[in-house]
């Protein structure tokens, strides 16, 4: 049992000095992308969650309240879609990038609109579509990220 285990030992970190992680078939560089775009997916779950408390009805927001709400989610997307611009994503992995940026685009697309709609109710909807768009393509992303693994 002993020797098994030195030898389970002795090919993990092989696979490890190779550049691989012992789970998958990803390189560190690979890896590194995939944990990147996780933490931004987590990030636009809670965005997501807070949008849809400030869209309801119910929640007793003001105008200013809400166009203050809309406009720190629509700054976190701003700033995520930056973040994602400065990634060098790895070969295997630009078409994932690619649809994440144009995800990241729709919604700060989606916020200039939101921000404008307390003094013109068009661009509501326009900002919604933008919105419900870019959650399409954030599933895409996440399928596409969980598919990597």
């Amino acid at each position: 049992m002993r020797y098994l285990i030195l030898v389970l030992g002795a090919i993990g970190a092989l696979i490890m000095a190779a550049g691989c992680s012992p789970m998958s078939n990803l390189t560190a560089a690979e890896t590194a992308y995939i944990e990147v775009l996780d933490e931004q997916v987590d990030a636009l779950d809670g965005s997501f969650d807070r949008f849809a408390d400030v869209m309801d009805p119910t929640n007793g927001l003001s105008m200013s309240g809400w166009s203050a709400a809309i406009q720190a989610e629509a700054a976190l997307w701003s700033r995520l879609y930056q973040d994602a611009r400065r990634l060098t994503p790895p070969e295997r992995f630009v078409e994932l990038n690619t649809k994440n940026l144009e995800m990241l685009g729709l919604l700060v697309a989606a916020g200039k609109d939101l921000g404008h709609a307390p003094r013109d109710p068009l661009y509501l909807g326009s900002g919604m579509e933008k919105l419900f768009q870019a959650h399409d393509l954030a599933d895409d992303v996440e399928d596409m990220i969980q598919d990597a693994r």
